[in-house]
Formats: C-alpha cells, structure tokens, sequence
C-alpha cells in the first residue's frame, strides 16, 4: 500500500513538472500605412519579474516576424521588444497553461518612432555576436552606395576583395564558402543578388560541421526576391598577349522559382616564350650537364558553364538543382637547342615536343532542405562528378650534325572517373545560442 502511494504521488509530481512548462509564440508586428507588416529581427527578451537584471530567456523574430520561447516555467515574467526605429515595448505578462492546444500565443504590435527614424544616423554596420557565429547588418548608406551584394560582403572586417581575381577571401587567407539563405553560391550569384535584398550576413569562423572542409563561411541571408530578370558580361583582355578572362550571367526569378545561367571563358596563347633550363648530375661517377634553351607556344581554354534552378520558399524550403558541364583543352609546341657536356665530349643537339590535354569534368548537384518545427530542420544532398582526361605527349631529340634520333618518348594517357556522393542531415537546436 505504502509503494502504490508513493508511486502516485511520484507519478504527480513528474506530470506536475511537465506540464508546468510552456511552449509561447505569436507574432510582432506594426502598422504601416495602416497596413499591418511584420517587425523581421526584433530583440525579444524575458526578465525576471522580481528582478529585471536576470534574463531569462531571449529570441528574435524571423522574417515572418514570428518568434518562439520553448520549455517556459508558469509564472510572471517582465517583456522587453525592441528594434531600431520602433520604441521599446516593456511590460509585465503572466505566462499560464493554454486554456487549448498545446502553446500559449501572445501577439505584440510595435509603435514606429518618427524622431529616431528621422534623426538617427548610424555610420557601418551593426554586428551582433552568438555563441557560433556573428551576424551583421548594413545601413541605408551602404545599401545605396553597393553597385550588388558582393560589395556589401567586403564591409564585413574579417573579408576583403583579392586585387588579383576580383574574388572575396578572407583576411586571414583561409579558404572562404559563399552560401545564399544556406544554399553553396557563386561569384555570379552575388552579382545578381540586389543589395536592398540582403537582411543579414551570419560569418562562421568556426564553420558548421557540415562546412568542416572551409576555412570561413559568410551566409548572406536574404528577403523574398522580385519577379523579374537581370545579367551582365564582364570582360578582361591584355593588349600586347593573348590573354582572356570574359563572364556572362542571367537570373530569372518568378514566384518561388528562380533560373540562372553563367558562362565563364578564361584562356590563354602565349606564341613566343621562351626559357633556358640548366641540369648538372653524376653518373656512374662522371659530371654531365645538358643546357636547354626552348622556344614554344603554350595556352589553354577553359569553359565553365552553370546552370541552376531554385524552387524556395524563405524559412521554409529549399530545392536546387545545378548542372556544370565543365570543359578545358590545352597545348603546347615547342623546340630546344640542347647542349650536352658528358665528361669531356660535348654535342649539339635539337629537340622538338608537343602536348594536347582534354579535360572534361562535369557536375550535378541536387539539394533539398526543409524547416520542421520545434526548431529543427532536415537537409539532403546528393553530388554526382565525372572526370576524364585525355593527354597526348611526344618528345623527340636529334644529333644537329647527323640527326640521329637520341631520345623517343612518346606518351597517352586515358583517365576515366565517376563518383556520388550523398549526404542527409538532422539538426535541432536545443537552448540559447545567444
């Protein structure tokens, strides 16, 4: 009798603490125009009510401005909203049992304060430090003045743009993985993107598992996108060699779907280059030394082609889907002056050689992520990659005088490789990362 009795009470004591936990959500919002909007990255903050110093819980509103506190005790607590060119909301609120569902709902509406929005000037961009990354935001200033989103990314301290390949790296030289709304981007991308779409840029100095590989990743999240199209070609040439680095780009967004395609062609043909090479060995006891003095043309050609469809709906989904039929040759043609010096006897000799490479390397990459509730989110990625290389060498040496053939050496080589690659992935956070 004594065990039933102590199990029950046990048995109320464990219900009692459960549900003495609440799950509260809703909403911040405020008019405009009389129209009411959502208030995107409101502070929310719970104090508590017998001492205002000690918070207790905090959270910020996502695009929607939604917000969620999980796993809160039943009691009174004090609330703070605040958000730059809104006046502070405070006040006290009692947190109790749904009188239904299975979460407490409270919406709040914020006030718009004219004299900060008209008078407040605030010069570079606001940074907010978490636990795991730093979020940053931008002015109207910097908004305005950036010709597209790249230009807002070198404002960040720890990025800046290399002189050389025009490309965003890191201060700290490490490698750096672009991501838009989470999603790997291209240079293309970020030219594409409009800047007064950009809400925020979250930077991992530490990235996330799943990013393991990079040194840094800047994740560029953005606002839902205009109906429209937009592109634009790059062009960079050298006058007095044959020199080439030209781009193109389209983006097409409609809805929930966006279509883009680029097209980068790098090449090079170098008609007049030449070099002198010196080699000094032993063998079998005896000094030899052979000096080349080469003359040859040298280039290459590089196609890389991208194609990309997203289907996304922001804090919701995403699907994407990129192709990259990726191509590249290369030559080289060339003849030496060779002088030979083995011991005591020198000759004269010459040399020709020739070499064609053909690259082909193209890539698929299907990628699907999705936000479930609780704040938990699932991820699946599938890579599929196929590499093949065609080479073709020869190398051929003469006796000047006699042009007795010293040396044949006559090389191909056929490289054939396909791989896949997939990845899923569960994440939930579970506390305060703040």
């Amino acid at each position: 009798m004594k065990r039933t009795v102590l199990f029950l009470l046990l048995s109320i004591a464990v219900t009692t603490s459960l549900y003495s936990q609440v799950q509260m959500r809703g909403t911040i919002t405020t008019l405009d125009n009389d129209k009411t909007t959502p208030v995107e990255f409101a502070n929310i903050v719970l104090y508590s009510a017998t001492d205002t110093t000690k918070m207790i819980a905090g959270t910020v509103s996502d695009l929607k401005g939604n917000y969620l506190f999980e796993n809160l005790e039943i009691g009174r607590y004090y609330l703070v909203i605040s958000y730059l060119g809104y006046k502070t909301l405070s006040q006290q609120m009692r947190v109790v049992m749904p009188s239904s569902g299975d979460f407490l709902k409270r919406d709040f509406t914020l006030e718009q304060d004219a004299q900060m929005l008209s008078e407040v000037t605030i010069e570079g961009q606001l940074r907010h430090q978490y636990i795991d990354k730093a979020s940053y935001t931008f002015t109207s200033k910097d908004v305005k003045s950036a010709r597209y989103s790249k230009d807002l990314l070198q404002k960040l301290p720890e990025l800046m743009i290399d002189a050389q390949s025009q490309n965003i790296k890191t201060l700290k030289g490490g490698s750096l993985l672009i991501l838009i709304n989470g999603v790997a981007s291209t240079d293309n991308d970020l030219k594409l993107l409009p800047p007064d779409k950009v809400l925020r840029v979250e930077y991992y100095d530490f990235p996330p598992a799943r990013y393991a590989g990079a040194g840094a990743v800047a994740n560029i999240i953005t606002r839902s996108l205009n109906d429209g199209y937009g592109g634009g070609v790059d062009l960079s040439h050298a006058v007095s060699t044959g020199f080439g680095n030209d781009n193109a780009y389209f983006g097409y967004n409609r809805g929930r779907n966006q279509f883009k395609v680029e097209y980068h062609l790098s090449y090079r043909d170098y008609r007049k280059r030449e070099s002198e090479n010196l080699y000094s060995y032993f063998l079998n006891d005896e000094a030899r030394e052979s000096s080349y003095l080469k003359k040859n043309k040298f280039g290459y050609t590089t196609h890389t082609v991208g194609l990309k469809y997203t289907n996304q709906l922001i804090d919701d989904y995403i699907f994407q889907v990129t192709l990259k039929p990726n191509f590249e040759t290369r030559f080289e043609d060339g003849t030496s002056d060779i002088t030979n010096t083995f011991g005591n006897q020198t000759t004269s000799n010459k040399g020709t050689n020739e070499s064609n490479t053909t690259i082909l390397s193209p890539v698929a990459d299907i990628y699907y992520w999705k936000a479930l509730p609780n704040q938990s989110e699932i991820s699946a990625n599938i890579v599929g990659t196929m590499f093949r290389t065609s080479v073709e060498e020869n190398a051929y040496e003469y006796l000047q005088l006699s042009q007795e053939q010293t040396l044949k050496d006559e090389m191909k080589l056929e490289n054939r490789k396909q791989s896949l690659i997939g990845e899923m992935a569960y994440t939930k956070k579970l506390g305060r990362t703040a």
